[in-house]
């Protein structure tokens, strides 16, 4: 499966949404020795507003690996869905 970088963006995206933490997802590439880019799935937080970032790798590989390391992501860490009761 092949994504636009609108398609992963976007799903990055959601996926901070559904998980509602304070944290961001990017994409990095580097080349390494075999010059073929490899891609990082970071997850970067504060424990608390005055702590300094953390950071955690959610997957590496190619973007494909990246997001299906970010749904598995998503499904352990999502907040639980919350309803509004009619009047």
């Amino acid at each position: 499966m092949s994504l636009t970088t609108d398609e992963a963006l976007r799903r990055i995206f959601d996926a901070q949404v559904a998980t509602g933490d304070k944290f961001a997802l990017t994409i990095g590439h580097v080349i390494d020795m075999d010059h073929k880019a490899t891609a990082f799935l970071m997850r970067y937080w504060r424990p608390d507003p005055h702590a300094w970032p953390k950071a955690e790798e959610i997957g590496h590989g190619s973007v494909d690996d990246c997001m299906a390391a970010l749904d598995r992501f998503v499904a352990q860490h999502a907040a639980p869905a919350y309803s509004v009761a009619a009047e």
